[in-house]
């Protein structure tokens, strides 16, 4: 018997929902032989089987099921030890068209699938919106805090008390003002508060190194205000001269510095600032 014209096997989706897959495979089967000339499936069992992969007593029972319900027809009903004559019946030509119907895409199903997967789309979309939107306050914010992060300096400013009277005594000594120094200035100001402060000085100390600058300096003489650089750096000269005169007993006085000094004035105002005294000249 020649081969079918098709090497493929149809399996209609209405009639597997009904008969099962291998029942529909089947059927397939004898549809694709019943597509030559003289219309009609000659096949054997073992070929039908043959052809779909199931055996032959499988294929009985799927043909005896198929010509039950009206799919097929057996045209040797009668016929022994011999391949029966299958053709397809009026039914399934009902069962053909349903076949082609399933096969066309239903419009309104893509369309509303179609509108799911576009609303889907449009929610990621504003999802990824909304992070990105996000991300950029975030930065913009980190940026904020960058730009106004306090310098080395404004923190120490803020950690050392800025009416502590050892810090009062290192500013006053050097004229300058909380507020009217710049950053490397409160940054060498804190730094000499700092090495004091280690060595146990009392601002009562700082003031007596005032008088020593006025007196025993030739840049305090010329009334020249120091630096607390130089505070750190003449500080040893202060102490040896204030070892000295304990040597030999001398009483420490102001030193004769010219009374109308700006500088002298500001050392005798800060010796009374300390000792809560009013301004006048230090005794």
């Amino acid at each position: 018997m020649p081969a079918p014209p098709d090497r493929y096997t149809p399996v209609f989706h209405s009639l597997a929902q009904e008969v099962g897959l291998v029942c529909a495979a089947v059927y397939g089967a004898v549809w694709q032989y019943c597509q030559m000339k003289d219309g009609a499936c000659k096949a054997s069992l073992n070929k039908l089987g043959k052809g779909i992969g199931v055996d032959r007593a499988t294929v009985m029972r799927s043909i005896k099921k198929l010509c039950d319900l009206g799919y097929l027809t057996d045209q040797t009903p009668d016929r022994r030890n011999a391949p029966h004559v299958y053709t397809l019946s009026k039914t399934v030509a009902l069962c053909n068209s349903l076949g082609d119907q399933d096969s066309q895409p239903d419009i309104q199903t893509v369309a509303e699938r179609n509108a799911t997967v576009a609303e889907r789309n449009a929610t990621v979309a504003e999802s990824h919106l909304k992070k990105s939107f996000k991300k950029t306050t975030k930065n913009k914010k980190e940026g904020s805090a960058r730009k106004v992060k306090a310098s080395p300096a404004e923190k120490k400013q803020k950690v050392i008390k800025q009416d502590d009277p050892l810090l009062v005594s290192v500013l006053k000594a050097c004229k300058m003002e909380i507020g009217m120094m710049t950053t490397r200035q409160f940054e060498a100001a804190t730094e000499a508060y700092a090495k004091l402060s280690k060595r146990d000085i009392k601002p009562e100390t700082v003031l007596r190194f005032s008088e020593w600058w006025i007196k025993h300096d030739w840049r305090g003489q010329k009334g020249g205000k120091p630096t607390p650089l130089q505070v750190i750096e003449e500080w040893i000269k202060f102490e040896d001269w204030e070892k000295s005169d304990q040597q030999n007993g001398t009483t420490k006085t102001s030193p004769a510095a010219p009374e109308g000094s700006q500088y002298r004035r500001d050392t005798d105002k800060l010796y009374a600032d300390l000792k809560g005294k009013k301004y006048g000249p230090a005794s």
